[in-house]
């Protein structure tokens, strides 16, 4: 096999194990910056400046993605319209990353329906923490169903014990 060849399926291994995050923000600097920073963690990273083409590839396919991140202040929607909609459609946890860091505007993100909330602005090492977390509460969530724990890494499906108290 050609060395380009090997290294064309390389990558295309990498992307098949990469975390699948959409974001919709409207300023390109933050998430250029975003998207080169999170690929270093296997975190693959595609914007939308635009609120309503974000929505519509969520709608077509909000399973392709592993989570979203959602920007408040965008010149074509209302930030906490879009989380609203989303968290009721869909199971996709939602990280709020937004230059409204007013506790009234953090409270209302998280009632509304995100999973997380971080004030801009803020270190990329943190969103990395933060999408992982939130992306391990969903995959622990999802993997325990009916009295059974599934452990993909382990390939064990255990039954689960509650305690009586």
């Amino acid at each position: 096999m050609a060395a380009s060849a090997i290294s064309k399926l390389n990558l295309q291994i990498k992307l098949n194990f990469m975390t699948k995050v959409i974001m919709i923000e409207d300023d390109k600097e933050i998430a250029e910056l975003l998207k080169e920073y999170l690929y270093k963690f296997n975190i693959d990273l595609i914007n939308f400046e635009n609120a309503n083409e974000g929505l519509k590839v969520l709608g077509e396919g909000a399973n392709n993605f592993d989570l979203l991140i959602l920007d408040l202040t965008l010149p074509d929607a209302d930030g906490l319209e879009i989380c609203k909609t989303v968290s009721k459609k869909c199971r996709l946890p939602i990280i709020i990353s937004s230059a409204r860091g007013d506790y009234s505007d953090i409270v209302a993100g998280l009632e509304i329906g995100a999973d997380d909330y971080v004030a801009k602005p803020y270190n990329p090492r943190e969103l990395v923490a933060r999408i992982r977390a939130a992306i391990r509460r969903k995959t622990q969530a999802n993997n325990s169903v009916s009295g059974f724990e599934i452990d993909e890494g382990k390939m064990l499906i255990k039954k689960t014990v509650k305690p009586w108290i």
